[in-house]
């Protein structure tokens, strides 16, 4: 296996911690395995694979990882087959400890349950649930501090909960709950907290608090940059023929920022903001006027009169000294935020541990306070006896995805590595760590990339740096577009990393994708003034749509299939459907899994309004909803009929169920009255239903019954629709294991849903093995790869709402509370406030730019970024210019260019002069705009109908009344077959022997797929004289499958065997055991026995393998042409495969377009490196020179088989054997000589 040097450094380096950066396609799984695999196979220091604790992101990579390395060492046993170690590590690892951090924590928890004081059985509650239990906890919190009367809550919820309701309060105190647990210790965080306020209530120490320090340095920076823009702008304007007092002017600008630069503390700056006065620019004169840079230096002059003005209204109102009282009238909101969050924390911890249901951050926490004993003075953990005690039995430990690793974790880890016991092996990739909103902190992983050295370089105790940049995924061109786009946006300052040449991803040598020549591309969409001029006013994610539409068209002329593109989005809401539905309005087949809609659908609306009927019949919006529906099935007028029953005074005493039960009585139209008879009949029915069942089932039967799961699935996008009803069924079925039962509680619970915006998403169709295009987000590609990658919407605003909320949190600085003057009514952002929205505005952008490398690495063959921007500023970018001037008079992709960022796009324009541009107009896909008005195609069912019919002069009912199916013969057909059914309908007697009657089944007499003959107990067989054949097989068949034939190597071991089973499995005293014995001699002790064994020693020998696969209906008349009537039987009248010859074209036409659905189970199969080998056994009686009868008998069923296995693993039969235990021998099927077209 060929590695790379830095890969050969992350396998074979030992005796210190170890952390690789493996950039995008890099191969680090691979080296993580490997290094793994070494470790167990090191000659003079092995280890056992119980030594390691392996942690990975997500419970599919550890599945991934496991099998993984099991094949590795599977690998390394194929060369050292006597290697008994080997194997017993091998059989290890199923036990091993490889899994997610909240596996870990689970097992641990479960271990350790009576230190944690935890009810072992303890479960993962439900989302649901858990939503229930924190509405009650949040309720319970706030009944409290009201009953309470504190002066300090009821002015709290003046100054932030402003309306007629504390949703405002709710949020914040469930926010700052949320963002709390991200802590070890809550309690020395909040520490931390309170000393930074108190350093802001003080004149003497405000100016050492991080919030002021973090201030002055932005705004130090803003005035440099200010600075070089005006030093620019005179370099430019130098020696050019200019009216004086114009460079005058931006000589007192100069003057003016250099002054203010001057300036260190806080105070300082205020009092020179307080002072400065940016002169007007004068008017300028007849010839003044005719200066060609005139314009140039107005901009200029303008910039920096703005930036200053928004530093000063952003910063410098006022000094220190109010800033310092404004923080102490805060001081109590913060105190009543901290006392509500910890007494919610605390009711809702208490009421998960009286169900004994905890979520994914109990898990974390409990398992930490197993882990630490304590914390120190200076807030470092000190580990408990448990810690120790894992310390001592893993010597390594291994981390997947380090990046997004969150502070708890790190805690955890650290708690279990010891230096001198063991070893920490980190894997991960901070430019793709962007998991931020789960509390991902990727600065732990660039603390220890900082920490460690590089192997050459290292000092012994230092921990070891690798880095490996060699690229196995992508062609070339998508690495260089990449390259080329990050060396000029990522650095230190701006994203973590230095993106430089030591970092860069190259091509891996000896890769598959060394030698591609595919190129990356972007296709801009130019906005111009002829887009006014367009036929249709389109939008920008139908043009955007358009534009990718035609270069898919492209791509499939090149050859790539539907399913080899993916379109990425930043976020698919209100853009993912919309381009969908365009896409496939265009003929190009979407696959797009939505976020949102699932409680706007019309028949997830329906059920559950029928529901809350069914609960309370006197709901009249429901019931309204639900009679005008398919299930109630009346009209608008008719639903009047009942309302007008009552005079117009007391119309409104009575609810709608009230005047059904009136019309009942005393209506008069028959038609109506049998409509609500029956609707009352069924919806009495389910409320006493409702009472007996269990809520999933109440709802399948409400879905049965009403017959809307199946008129649902008649609508447009009827697939869609039965996936959400099943999606609600599955939320019923959940919510029936929670600790809240019964129908009213499942509603308020689907409406808390709904009102407070937890969307479920709309069901998607699985069709990820389906030729279709996807549409999916980027951080759900993450991990993932594809032949051609669209990146979409660049043009789209990031979201910076975050920073709007009245009260911001961050892990350093603290927590920013909004000033509100209660007696003034007036608020603004205090002064943390706005030194945490600065913080996180730059940690947002450093992860939106994560973000872009991640959408970007995903590609294999082709990249292709899709985005829309103004001609002006388009052209100006392409000539190595811009329409802002200060833009040319510092660098394009400064700092401050970059924190100024409001889309991807602002970062990529400065880069076109040096990226594959393809410029695209809006003229140019005037026709392939997909849709025009909104509505356009908006019709009636009566008008489509009306029309149908005078178009074609038959309507659609008419047509579909009168049609007659062409192929009525084959309607007695089955669809599906056991093989026990085929084979008797197929079957041919051995010579002399009659096939009792009972073994004949017409096709239409088999209703379900026949059942195995289950064992007689012995108290009901001893007085049976004989065992009948089905009965034999069974037993023979179950001792085939219960005996290890890998571990069987001499025919002692294998009397042994035969032994135990005898007494396992007493079924065996059925039959004569010498009998079976000789038979499996014979069976194992051959040249093909021999091969059965070593599959088995391998791996590689499937028993009873059980299938249900669909085969085309041509394979069950192959060899006749015969096709059944509508009663079952063929021309040969012998059921499915007779022994007559002859097919014609038509018979064979049939037979192409049906697929019948086989299952079965195979007896035995096995595999190597030529392809696949099938074993069937019988046990009919047959005498020697008899063996072409039981091949010609059974020949059928093996073709079953062998298309079955064929289909389903997706490799050739080449070896096919019945193996007779009546003669003892194997008798190997040749299907030219059978069956030449099989």
């Amino acid at each position: 296996m060929n590695f790379t040097k830095e890969q050969e450094q992350a396998i074979y380096l030992r005796g210190c911690d170890i952390l690789v950066s493996a950039g995008a396609g890099a191969g680090k799984t691979r080296v993580l395995v490997s290094r793994m695999a070494e470790m167990i196979l090191d000659e003079e220091h092995p280890l056992s694979v119980d030594d390691f604790l392996v942690m990975t992101f997500t419970n599919a990579a550890a599945e991934e990882m496991r099998d993984r390395i099991t094949a590795e060492l599977d690998a390394r046993l194929e060369k050292e087959p006597e290697n008994r170690r080997l194997r017993r590590q091998i059989r290890m690892m199923k036990h091993a400890d490889i899994s997610t951090v909240h596996s870990f924590c689970n097992r641990l928890i479960r271990t350790h349950f009576n230190e944690a004081g935890i009810d072992p059985s303890f479960r993962i509650g439900e989302e649901g649930e858990l939503f229930l239990l924190r509405q009650k906890a949040m309720e319970d919190v706030l009944e409290e501090a009201y009953a309470s009367g504190r002066e300090s809550f009821l002015c709290f919820v003046e100054a932030y909960a402003p309306g007629k309701n504390d949703r405002m309060i709710e949020t914040l105190v469930e926010e700052f709950y949320r963002f709390s647990r991200g802590f070890p210790d809550r309690e020395q965080w909040l520490s931390r907290v309170r000393r930074e306020e108190e350093k802001l209530e003080s004149p003497e120490t405000i100016k050492d608090s991080r919030a002021l320090r973090s201030i002055v340095g932005k705004v130090r920076g803003q005035l440099q940059e200010l600075s070089g823009q005006i030093a620019g702008g005179m370099t430019v304007f130098e020696g050019v023929p200019e009216p004086e007092r114009f460079f005058a002017l931006l000589e007192k600008d100069q003057e003016i920022v250099s002054a203010l630069l001057q300036a260190q503390q806080f105070d300082e700056f205020y009092e020179k903001f307080s002072q400065i006065s940016v002169p007007d620019l004068p008017r300028a004169n007849k010839k003044e006027k005719e200066w060609p840079y005139l314009e140039e230096i107005k901009t200029l002059h303008k910039a920096v009169r703005e930036e200053l003005q928004q530093i000063k209204e952003s910063f410098f109102l006022c000094g220190t000294e109010k800033l310092c009282l404004e923080n102490r009238e805060l001081r109590p909101f913060l105190e009543e935020l901290i006392t509500l969050s910890s007494r919610y924390e605390d009711l809702y911890y208490q009421s998960k541990k009286e169900k004994n249901v905890f979520d994914f951050d109990d898990l974390e926490h409990i398992a930490l306070s197993l882990l630490v004993a304590s914390y120190d003075d200076d807030g470092r953990p000190v580990p408990s006896g448990v810690a120790e005690e894992l310390s001592r039995k893993y010597k390594a430990v291994f981390v997947d995805e380090y990046q997004d690793t969150n502070l708890v974790q790190e805690t955890i880890l650290n708690a279990i590595c010891r230096e001198g016991r063991n070893h920490l092996f980190v894997v991960g990739d901070v430019k793709q760590s962007i998991y931020r909103f789960r509390q991902a902190r990727p600065d732990l992983f660039l603390s220890r990339y900082d920490r460690y050295q590089p192997p050459e370089s290292r000092e012994e105790k230092n921990g070891a740096q690798i880095e490996l940049r060699d690229n196995f995924r992508s062609v070339p061109g998508v690495l260089s577009f990449c390259n080329l786009v990050f060396e000029n946006l990522m650095d230190r300052q701006f994203g973590g990393v230095d993106y430089t040449g030591k970092i860069a991803l190259r091509p891996g040598k000896g890769g598959p994708m060394e030698q591609e020549t595919e190129q990356s591309e972007m296709l801009l969409l130019v906005e111009d003034e002829e887009k006014e001029n367009l036929a249709v006013e389109v939008n920008s994610v139908e043009a955007e749509t358009a534009m990718i539409a035609r270069r898919i068209w492209e791509l499939l002329e090149e050859g790539y299939a539907y399913k080899d593109m993916v379109i990425l989005l930043r976020s698919g809401a209100g853009r993912a459907e919309v381009m969908a539905e365009l896409l496939n309005h265009a003929g190009i087949p979407v696959v797009c899994e939505s976020k949102t809609g699932y409680f706007q659908s019309r028949e997830v609306q329906l059920v559950l309004n029928y529901l809350a009927i069914v609960d309370n019949v006197y709901q009249d919006i429901p019931m309204a909803s639900v009679l005008l529906s398919s299930i109630g099935g009346l009209t608008e007028e008719e639903l009047a009929k009942l309302r007008v029953l009552t005079e117009i005074p007391s119309r409104q005493e009575y609810a709608i169920y009230d005047l059904i039960e009136m019309y009942l009585a005393e209506g008069e139209e028959g038609a109506l009255k049998d409509k609500l008879s029956h609707f009352n009949r069924q919806l009495l029915y389910f409320r006493r239903k409702k009472k007996e069942m269990p809520l999933h089932e109440l709802l399948w039967e409400i879905y049965r019954e009403t017959g809307i799961f199946y008129q649902m699935q008649m609508l447009p996008e009827g697939e869609s629709r039965k996936e959400n009803l099943l999606m609600l069924l599955q939320k019923a079925e959940d919510y029936e294991k929670t600790v809240f039962k019964g129908l009213f509680y499942f509603l308020r619970y689907m409406e808390q849903l709904r009102t407070y915006e937890v969307e479920l998403g709309s069901a998607s169709l699985k069709e990820e093995g389906s030729d279709r295009v996807r549409i999916m987000t980027i951080h759900k590609s993450k991990g993932l790869e594809f032949p051609v990658v669209f990146v979409s919407g660049l043009s789209r605003r990031f979201n910076l709402m975050d920073g709007n909320r009245p009260v911001l949190f961050h892990p350093e600085m603290g927590i920013g509370l909004e000033y509100v003057d209660l007696k003034a009514r007036v608020h603004h952002p205090s002064l943390l406030k706005k030194a945490v929205r600065e913080q996180m505005k730059k940690e947002t952008l450093e992860e939106e730019l994560r973000i872009l490398y991640v959408a970007m690495t995903r590609a294999q063959r082709k990249l292709i970024l899709t985005c829309i921007a103004k001609s002006e500023k388009i052209d100006a970018a392409g000539a190595g210019q811009t329409t802002d001037v200060s833009d040319v008079l510092i660098p394009a992709l400064s700092l401050e260019k970059k924190l100024g960022a409001r889309s991807f796009m602002d970062w990529l324009l400065p880069l076109l002069p040096k990226l594959p541009v393809k410029k695209i107009h809006f003229h140019q896909l005037e026709g392939e705009f997909l849709r025009e008005e909104k509505g356009a195609d908006v019709r009636s069912l009566e008008d489509y109908m009306q029309q149908e019919k005078m178009q074609l002069d038959v309507s659609p009912l008419e047509q579909a009344f009168s049609f007659e199916y062409p192929h009525r013969e084959a309607s007695g057909w089955k669809r599906k077959y056991s093989v026990s059914e085929l084979k008797k309908l197929s079957m041919t007697p051995l010579e002399g022997e009659d096939l009792p009657a009972e073994e004949i089944i017409a096709p239409e007499e088999v209703l379900a797929p026949e059942e195995e003959e289950v064992p007689k107990p012995r108290f009901l067989s001893e007085t049976e004289q004989e065992v009948s054949g089905a009965a034999r097989g069974t037993i023979v068949h179950k001792i085939m499958e219960l005996l290890p034939f890998g571990e069987i190597q001499t025919k002692k071991e294998l009397f042994e065997a035969l032994q135990d089973i005898e007494k396992s499995y007493p079924e065996c005293s059925r039959i004569s055991m010498k009998t079976v014995y000789r038979g499996v001699e014979q069976f194992l002790f051959s040249e093909v026995g021999e091969k059965i064994r070593g599959m088995d020693r391998e791996g590689r020998l499937r028993k009873e393998l059980p299938f249900t696969a669909g085969l085309s209906s041509a394979l069950f008349y192959a060899d006749t042409g015969d096709v059944p009537d509508a009663a079952g039987k063929t021309d040969a009248d012998k059921g499915l495969l007779s022994g007559s010859a002859g097919k014609t074209k038509d018979c064979a036409d049939k037979q192409e377009e049906e697929m019948i659905v086989v299952q079965g189970v195979i007896d035995a199969c096995g595999e190597d490196a030529e392809g696949l080998w099938l074993f069937d056994y019988k046990t009919d009686y047959v005498s020697e020179g008899e063996e072409s009868l039981l091949l010609d008998r059974y020949k059928t069923q093996m073709v079953y088989y062998k298309s079955a296995l064929e289909q389903i693993l997706g490799k050739k039969v080449i070896h096919s054997y019945i193996y007779s235990f009546s003669l003892g021998k194997y008798l190997e099927i040749h299907w030219q000589e059978f069956m030449p077209g099989v």
